[in-house]
């Protein structure tokens, strides 16, 4: 699996958009205003950067209930980690090569990690086609979010951001020693992204290429980002 997108925490998704935008970045909703519950930053390769109104993403209270007794310690914790957490960087995930996230969820729990899905997801931008993946979440809310290659693929073929900014180039993450292995197991060998970091579980900094200067996070929601 590879890097797929970073998230970063928002409380309020418009405000959020336009603090994005002052900056320079070009942002993207990921529905119709009014039901919009992220919005994305693209680059024309490589990881983008999600912003996500938690509290908007909670799965409705009965359906969180029923997962909670399906798997207590699986994307309910992760979910109620987000929640806990002030605004900024948030999560991780990793993506496969095609569609189906199966085989390495099923390869993983052989080694003994524990494991929610994969479930089906499918959404349906403004003026867009549907687009479905597969989401699997790991009981350690140290590891990364699993996901299916996005299809169709909605990355903009072409994306120019005001503020120079061309691709992500480093992310820097942190995680305990004794996840280090399950974290390489997942990951191809030649990511050249992600860089891991032992120490308390955190996205610690994401660098931009083409960025000119460091961003003070209180502008972007929280997120630190440097220049690569």
């Amino acid at each position: 699996m590879r890097s797929s997108h970073i998230l970063c925490k928002v409380h309020d998704l418009p405000s959020a958009v336009r603090k994005w935008e002052d900056q320079g970045f070009v942002v993207q909703l990921g529905d119709a205003p009014d039901k919009a519950m992220n919005a994305l930053v693209w680059f024309e390769g490589g990881p983008f950067i999600e912003l996500i109104d938690v509290r908007r993403a909670q799965p409705p209270w009965l359906f969180r209930m029923l997962m909670g007794l399906v798997s207590p310690d699986g994307v309910v914790r992760r979910l109620q980690r987000w929640l806990d957490s002030p605004e900024g960087w948030c999560e991780f995930s990793l993506e496969t090569h095609d569609t189906d996230v199966a085989p390495g969820v099923k390869k993983l729990r052989a080694n003994g990690t524990k494991i929610f899905g994969p479930v089906r997801n499918k959404r349906t931008p403004v003026d867009s086609v549907t687009i479905t993946t597969q989401t699997a979440f790991p009981h350690e809310t140290s590891l990364p979010i699993l996901m299916g290659a996005y299809r169709p693929n909605p990355r903009p073929k072409q994306i120019t951001h005001p503020n120079g900014v061309t691709s992500v180039a480093h992310i820097a993450v942190r995680t305990p020693q004794d996840t280090l292995g399950t974290w390489h197991e997942m990951l191809d060998v030649n990511d050249p992204w992600l860089a891991l970091e032992v120490g308390e579980p955190a996205v610690r900094c994401v660098s931009l290429s083409g960025l000119s200067q460091s961003i003070p996070p209180e502008l972007i929601n929280g997120a630190v980002v440097e220049p690569a």
